[in-house]
């Protein structure tokens, strides 16, 4: 963590965060779930509550796009590096 500029600590706690929450809300929802059964006693629906599900498809889509913003300034870091070294250079 030493080696991350502040926006890139904030993205690894809004993960972290969001990880902990999608595994929460996840296995709320496996929990609470119910199997439709049909006649001869086979499984053929699961029943959710949907509440539980949007908030685990939003924590899972909040840690793609943190992943995604973590990449992206990792892969710029060099760039921005390169111009705050000139911005340096003309003061």
């Amino acid at each position: 963590m030493k080696y991350f500029d502040k926006w890139q600590k904030l993205i690894v706690i809004g993960a972290g965060v969001s990880l902990f929450l999608m595994i929460v809300f996840y296995m709320a929802m496996v929990a609470t779930s119910t199997p439709v059964l049909n006649d001869v006693g086979d499984v053929v629906d699961i029943k959710v509550d949907l509440r539980l599900q949007l908030f685990y498809s939003t924590f899972f889509f909040m840690q793609l796009a943190f992943g995604a913003w973590f990449i992206a300034r990792s892969i710029t870091y060099g760039m921005r590096k390169k111009e705050a070294f000139k911005e340096q250079e003309e003061y």
